[in-house]
């Protein structure tokens, strides 16, 4: 279901503002059907990848929690017990799906991140298109012409600001070394000196 709506959405004719129209909705329920050998109409599945969706905002709130990071293995938030108790105090209801987080993570969290944001969809796909048409140009163009969402200035904003700030704490700690390193050689100096003096 997620894959075949990130593909869809890919697709103009198909995609809308809102998501999907009519006609995308009605191919992805058949094939769905097909292949799960199953009866669902198109509301029931776009209640399963309302649900869904909603499971991945929840979770990119866990991972957002500060205090913690992401085990590189289940992908499962990595926060302390502590840290824990806060989105649990704070949404009981979803006390089942949290526990399920801190245990496996959230298995459909890339397919979902692809389909809250289409341009990240495009740009994965457009990756492997501009190493074989870097010659082309005009297709490169277009794509670079294209205006990008607010959300795309955001993450590009937070990793310049990331960057930055890396950088900048880099060279205060370079700075202060090569401070600490001066007044080393200059007490050094002066000991030298001393004892110079001491020993006439």
């Amino acid at each position: 279901l997620l894959g075949r709506f990130v593909d869809a959405r890919k697709v103009p004719a198909l995609s809308t503002d809102k998501g999907l129209t009519p006609a995308a909705w009605n191919d992805i329920t058949a094939a769905v059907n097909t292949k799960h050998k199953r009866q669902l109409d198109k509301a029931q599945y776009k209640a399963k990848l309302t649900r869904i969706m909603r499971d991945y905002d929840l979770f990119k709130q866990v991972k957002g929690l500060s205090g913690g990071g992401v085990c590189a293995l289940t992908n499962a938030p990595d926060l302390d017990a502590d840290v824990w108790k806060r989105p649990t105090k704070a949404k009981p209801k979803q006390a089942g799906k949290l526990k399920e987080f801190r245990k496996k993570g959230f298995e459909h969290y890339i397919i979902c991140m692809l389909a809250a944001t289409p341009d990240a969809a495009a740009d994965s796909e457009n990756a492997g298109v501009d190493g074989a048409s870097s010659g082309s140009g005009s297709g490169e163009k277009e794509s670079s012409a294209a205006p990008k969402p607010p959300s795309h200035q955001r993450r590009v904003e937070n990793v310049k600001r990331i960057r930055d700030g890396a950088a900048r704490s880099h060279r205060n700690k370079k700075s202060r070394k090569v401070s600490d390193d001066s007044h080393l050689r200059e007490l050094n100096s002066l000991v030298k000196t001393i004892k110079t003096y001491i020993t006439f």
